[in-house]
């Protein structure tokens, strides 16, 4: 359940839309509302504060539409970003500013124990060329084609829950198959609730929801259903989900994988494709940095933007080829430096450009002890889309 609304937060979203000139009329707070489940409002057509007043207690009430999971403040923030464009610059960085805020406010994924998320954190290379080529930008589109939003039911003794759900990121890693983390599909509360039975992860499992180029809050998608469970594993954090219907993705290419385990080094970039807190696609891309391996060499970590709902997320190289499956955040001890060959790891450094000090790693499962772990008949499939046999 999302926290209680800050009243200070929604006086400033009412006041702001009072700001842009369309919302002068009542077709023009209508348009506001484009992309949302119809509801029964008790609007007023002459009085523009009291109307987007009552739009906004409404849709607070209402939370994130139950059935979908489009989080209905952020659609109208959004439409309003479309009417004031770029050029607007308070008024934009504001609608900016609020939507940061909301995105809190709505949260995302039920996160596993002891893995808790970071605040956006960043640190800068000085000296690097940030520009990037046209065709990195044309192939991040390209993979993102093959990058979905999931959408789990959570079970309790047989029964699903009404309107509670968990939500991840997966992507293609064969035809018809499809990875992602293994507590996303669990879809529990570790600090209250036990993790799901073999029978309700099943169940979890098929009965998720994918979506595919969902770019916008509130847009339009392509919808998968159908699926069964193929394998999983609680200690390397990965689940694999077969499509039994696959004619809506075949034209959907499995993502590139690094062919044998990568030579990473400090500072070498990362990027993550992902779907966080249950909204639209979005790229974390070239601020990103590896750090080092997370304890073992089963694990990677990096300083990579992500959010709640981004587990299960593909960590990609600049030539975007999958190098690891994202699951988590982890803080900085000393005891992560302790004992270790320091030429193998980033020192921790004691602030970030931003005067921010760095307390969390962000950390995924490197691909090639999953490729490992899987049985022989997954294993071959994925060498198969692969081209490596």
């Amino acid at each position: 359940m999302p926290p209680p609304f800050d009243q200070t937060l929604r006086r400033k979203l009412v006041q702001t839309l009072m700001q842009i000139p369309v919302t002068d009329t009542y077709q023009g707070r209508s348009s506001l509302l484009s992309g949302l489940p119809k509801v029964s409002i008790n609007r007023s057509q002459e009085n523009p504060q009291l109307d987007l007043n009552t739009i906004v207690n409404q849709f607070i009430d209402l939370g994130r539409d139950k059935k979908s999971g489009v989080r209905p403040l952020i659609v109208i923030v959004d439409n309003a970003l479309d009417y004031v464009g770029d050029w607007q610059n308070d008024l934009t960085d504001t609608l900016q500013t609020i939507r940061t805020a909301l995105e809190t406010y709505y949260a995302g994924e039920l996160q596993p124990q002891n893995l808790p998320l970071p605040e956006p954190e960043l640190l800068l290379f000085k000296g690097r060329d940030e520009r990037v080529p046209v065709d990195f930008l044309r192939k991040a589109m390209e993979t993102s084609r093959s990058v979905c939003r999931l959408q789990v039911p959570r079970v309790f003794n047989g029964n699903r829950q009404e309107g509670q759900y968990g939500y991840g990121t997966g992507w293609i890693i064969a035809p018809d198959l499809i990875i992602t983390n293994h507590h996303v599909l669990d879809a529990r509360e570790p600090a209250r609730e036990p993790s799901a039975t073999p029978e309700e992860f099943r169940q979890q499992a098929e009965g998720t929801v994918l979506w595919f180029d969902y770019l916008r809050e509130g847009g339009t998608f392509l919808e998968v259903k159908s699926l069964s469970l193929e394998a999983s594993d609680k200690a390397l954090d990965y689940a694999i989900l077969r499509v039994k219907e696959t004619d809506p993705i075949l034209d959907r290419p499995p993502l590139t994988l690094v062919s044998r385990p990568p030579q990473l080094n400090r500072g070498h970039r990362l990027n993550i494709i992902q779907y966080a807190g249950g909204g639209p696609l979005t790229f974390a891309i070239r601020n990103n940095f590896y750090v080092g391996i997370g304890g073992s060499t089963d694990f990677l970590r990096y300083l990579t933007d992500t959010a709640g709902g981004a587990s299960g997320s593909p960590v990609l190289n600049d030539p975007w080829e999958v190098v690891g499956l994202h699951h988590a955040a982890q803080p900085i001890t000393p005891e992560y430096y302790a004992g270790l060959p320091q030429e193998r790891y980033l020192t921790l450094p004691v602030e970030t450009a931003k005067g921010e000090v760095i307390t969390y790693h962000n950390e995924g499962v490197a691909l090639h002890p999953i490729l490992d772990h899987l049985p022989e008949n997954l294993r071959n499939e994925i060498a198969l889309a692969q081209g490596w046999t």
